[in-house]
């Protein structure tokens, strides 16, 4: 397959741009935090490289047999009394995001116990999609789930959403209870994957409303550990070539656990999807799920595990149009921490997608700033 050597050129005008802004992030030249006549700033950067081998090119437009991507994600919020802007600014190059405003929203945060948000927001679909965002140090692994990636990665899920997004929290004398919802527009369906909408930039597809519900409880002692349970719904508009909209219910569980020498980390995803073609209708449920184990060893070495598996998918009427969703993968990786706030991580993995396979090697230095 022929390609054009300039436009992946490693100093093409791009990438040079990149390793500038990456530099001047790593220089730490900006007092962070900032604080001045009440108003009080926090700004973090999650630089990152990526490298990945493939045994063979997998049949999915934009994924090739090796990857060498550059990304930084960063991360801003300004508060003032009850009230706090975020926002999360993703840009990569030679990946399939490029730039985006991942994260836009405006909040207001009467008390530890209650935070109302509008804006752009990832939506509570189980505990992984709003526990990590796109700064990739923050995660033990490289990879996401499949079934929460992101929409340009081939995620099948609406995992942004824009509108309204608000968080609860309970205390009891044992237990913590926490609640999560989120209503606003939703994805719609573009070429061969779903698509976020954009904040500040209109698209001709028109967009619907898709929402979640999320309820977690965690016992007071560890209240970092929590098991829970989702519900969510989205009318998705496609194009007219493939179909002309789909209505997705989603059911799931989910859990994450310290068990001190071993962290888990699971959730089970039931999917209905109803998809209307030419005025009529199809539908079809499946269930996914995946397990990851990590045992740290001392304060530097986490090796880790995943697997992940889908069933009842064969049919579905929506993953025939999602090329790059990876149906069934085991993985497994090591993270090495260094120095301040810095890490490497190599990832082996085996992936099932609809039309081939293949087996994937990625090594990652991810790190944040300041």
């Amino acid at each position: 397959m022929e390609r054009d050597i300039s436009s992946n050129s490693f100093l093409s005008m791009r990438m040079v741009r990149y390793w500038l802004v990456a530099a001047l992030l790593a220089s730490n030249l900006v007092a962070i935090p900032f604080s001045y006549g009440g108003l009080t700033t926090e700004f973090l950067a999650f630089p990152s490289v990526t490298g990945t081998h493939r045994s063979q090119v997998p049949p999915v437009h934009g994924v090739d047999r090796e990857d060498f991507i550059p990304a930084v994600d960063l991360f801003i919020t300004a508060d003032y009394e009850d009230f706090r802007v975020l926002a999360e600014l993703f840009t990569e190059a030679n990946g399939t995001h490029g730039n985006h405003l991942e994260r836009f929203q405006f909040g207001w945060l009467p008390g530890d116990d209650l935070e109302v948000w509008l804006g752009r927001f990832h939506n509570p679909i189980g505990f992984w999609n709003t526990a990590y965002h796109h700064g990739g140090y923050l995660q033990t692994s490289i990879s996401r789930p499949a079934i929460i990636d992101f929409e340009h990665d081939g995620g099948i899920l609406p995992i942004h959403l824009t509108g309204l997004f608000v968080e609860k929290r309970v205390n009891t004398a044992r237990s913590s209870w926490h609640y999560a919802f989120g209503l606003g527009a939703g994805p719609y369906f573009k070429e061969h994957h779903l698509e976020a909408v954009d904040t500040f930039r209109s698209e001709d597809n028109s967009t619907k409303l898709a929402g979640s519900l999320r309820l977690s409880w965690s016992p007071v002692s560890t209240v970092d550990n929590q098991v829970g349970l989702f519900v969510g719904g989205a009318a998705i508009p496609g194009e007219v070539s493939k179909f002309e909209e789909l209505k997705q219910q989603i059911v799931g569980l989910y859990t994450d656990w310290d068990f001190q020498s071993m962290r888990m980390t699971g959730a089970l995803y039931s999917i209905k999807n109803d998809v209307r073609k030419s005025g009529k209708r199809t539908d079809n449920s499946f269930i996914n799920s995946y397990l990851q184990l990590e045992m740290p060893l001392g304060a530097s070495w986490t090796p880790y595990g995943r697997l992940e598996k889908s069933m009842g998918d064969e049919d579905d009427p929506f993953l025939h149009h999602v090329h790059a969703f990876i149906r069934d993968r085991a993985l497994v990786g090591v993270r090495y921490d260094f120095l301040h706030n810095h890490s490497l991580k190599l990832e082996l993995s085996k992936a099932e997608l609809a039309a081939s396979h293949y087996n994937q090697v990625t090594l990652q230095w991810s790190a944040v700033f300041p």
